[in-house]
């Protein structure tokens, strides 16, 4: 296993803050949801209450920390892999913002870019000298930026470092024991509240992303109507699996609307790309706390489907991998 840090990982999403710790052969981790007053469909409310809680948290859980890598959430980020003629790094950097140009909301400079080189795999003049550049090149918004700059600070911590989702991904793709299994074609497939995103990664590269307009919300949903209960309570019967709620007959048609729609996307990909060979799905988020609905996509997606529990038993230590991935990946060494 890689060599630990010992500064505290941070990743927002689904309404849930995560942070994890790694110092030594030891880490360890803490999940919270965050109140509605605070962040809201994933809007910032405020700041100062943002910092306040984060610091009471971590405060609260026996972190010592005074450093902090934040992990960039894949709803905030804009990423590209891209193929450029060979250029040196100032070219790089002054026509990167112009590969955003049709992807992006505002204008260029309202957002900071950065980028990573890939291995090559790329065309050679006939003196066997690289024409091309593969890079990974993000997009994120320097209004979000500066706010998880702010909230960090507030919060008592030095922000040293500040990650992509994907880019994380990609660094626990390294913890499989084989360069075979690192490399095959799988989806890290992240089921939150309102929605589900699957991200495609082959060669131990992320090659794309799809989202889909179902989530966890939808179950909540479901339990309420059969319950007549509010939305809050139906999330809580779930979270709790009070009188075994998460697997009624109503919870149960739901998890099958949201397989369907995966099964969908999944379809739409390989269609959309005939030289795909997916392997293996990694379910993660809060959909991979429920059991039920892991079960069912492992009977009805035809891959091999594991979640991050499974995927990386290492880190594993209290059944909460699923939700913590994130926030633990960003603080292994590259």
């Amino acid at each position: 296993m890689s060599k630990r840090t010992g500064n505290i990982g941070i990743y927002t999403a689904h309404g849930r803050l995560t942070l994890a710790m790694i110092k030594g052969k030891d880490f360890k981790s803490v999940s919270v949801d965050i109140p509605e007053n605070i962040v809201s469909r994933g809007e910032i409310i405020s700041k100062n209450l943002y910092a306040t809680f984060i610091r009471d948290t971590i405060k609260a859980n026996g972190f010592r920390a005074k450093t902090a890598s934040f992990v960039i959430g894949a709803d905030q980020v804009f990423i590209r892999n891209v193929k450029i003629p060979k250029m040196a790094d100032e070219q790089v950097k002054y026509n990167l913002p112009f590969e955003f140009r049709d992807y992006i909301r505002g204008e260029l400079k309202d957002y900071l870019y950065d980028y990573a080189y890939r291995p090559p795999m790329v065309e050679k003049n006939t003196e066997g000298d690289e024409q091309t550049l593969d890079l990974l090149a993000v997009a994120v918004p320097v209004e979000y930026f500066d706010n998880v700059s702010e909230i960090v600070q507030k919060a008592g911590l030095k922000l040293v470092k500040a990650l992509p989702e994907v880019c994380v991904l990609e660094r626990l793709l390294k913890e499989f024991p084989t360069p075979e299994e690192q490399k095959i074609e799988r989806c890290f497939l992240d089921i939150g509240n309102s929605a589900t995103r699957l991200q495609i990664f082959k060669d131990g590269k992320y090659k794309l992303a799809q989202l889909i307009d179902i989530g966890i919300n939808h179950v909540r949903g479901a339990i309420a109507d059969d319950m007549n209960i509010d939305f809050e309570l139906a999330k809580t019967y779930l979270n709790t699996k009070y009188e075994n709620c998460d697997r009624s007959e109503a919870a149960m048609n739901a998890y099958r609307d949201i397989s369907a729609e995966i099964i969908k996307g999944f379809n739409y990909y390989e269609m959309s790309d005939m030289s795909s060979r997916l392997n293996e799905v990694v379910i993660y988020g809060n959909g991979g706390m429920i059991e039920p609905l892991v079960e069912l996509l492992k009977e009805r997606i035809s891959m091999h489907v594991i979640t991050m529990n499974e995927a990386f038993p290492q880190f594993n230590k209290d059944g909460m991998f699923n939700v913590m991935a994130a926030s633990t990946g960003v603080l292994l060494d590259n």
